[in-house]
This record gives C-alpha cells, sequence and structure tokens, in this order.
C-alpha cells in the first residue's frame, strides 16, 4: 500500500504541475476559491488520476502478488511455501516467470483501479477548493 500510495501521489502531482506549467490555458482553469491559482479542469483530472492509479498499480503489482501467496501459505503444498517476500517473489520469478507469475492477473486489476484513482484524485482536487485549501 506504501508502494501504491506513494507512486500514485507522485505521478499525480508531477502530471498535474507538468499540465498547468506546459499547457495551463488547454488543462487549466481558474480555481473556485482562489482565482488566482489554475486547477486541472475536471476530465484532465480524472485522466491524470487514471494514469497515477495505472502506474502504480504497475510498479506495486508484484508485490501484491506476493502478499497474497504467502497469505495463502497454509494451504499451498509444503514444497512451495515461502517464509520471507524475497524467497517468495525468487520462487514466483523461477516458476511462473514475469508475465505468469509477478504479473498475473494485472489486466482486471486495472478495470477496479483506473476509474478508481481517477475518481479519487478528482474528488480530492474538488474537496480541496471547497475547503478553501488552494
Amino acid at each position: 500500500m506504501i508502494c501504491f500510495s506513494g507512486v500514485s501521489f507522485f505521478t499525480f502531482g508531477t502530471l498535474k504541475s507538468v499540465g498547468l506549467t506546459y499547457a495551463p490555458t488547454l488543462l487549466g482553469r481558474p480555481s473556485s476559491d482562489n482565482p488566482n491559482v489554475l486547477v486541472l479542469r475536471t476530465h484532465v483530472n480524472l485522466l491524470c488520476g487514471g494514469v497515477a492509479g495505472a502506474l502504480a498499480q504497475t510498479i506495486s503489482y508484484p508485490f501484491d502478488v506476493t502478499r497474497r501467496r504467502m497469505q495463502l501459505g497454509t494451504v499451498l503444498p509444503e514444497f512451495e511455501k515461502c517464509l520471507t517476500m524475497r524467497e517468495t517473489m525468487k520462487y514466483v520469478y523461477g516458476h511462473h516467470g514475469i508475465r505468469k507469475g509477478l504479473y498475473r492477473g494485472l489486466s482486471l486489476n486495472y478495470i477496479r483501479c483506473i476509474p478508481s484513482q481517477a475518481v479519487a484524485f478528482t474528488t480530492y482536487e474538488l474537496m480541496k477548493q471547497f475547503f478553501h485549501l488552494n
């Protein structure tokens, strides 16, 4: 979760500042609580949030696979049990590879994650305006 949130907020913040720096008239609008501050338009906010969620999910997904596999340790056969995160990751990579091991099921997670993060960041930005935090 720490990895996912960190990458997600960093990516969103970077996309937001790059967009407002290089295309302020196209992507930005004056904030409702402070007209001197530009904020992203709602559709751009949704896009940046979705991209941030997709990138964060892609980077953190192997850790999620490892965590789930370790949680299932009690029902796995003895020869597949691993005690540490490193051992588990090495086992999954060694026996299943990257695509069918560490990233298995990622496309289904995109269906959940991208819209969720798009709405979450858009709501976050709108609430900052609502509570006059810009």
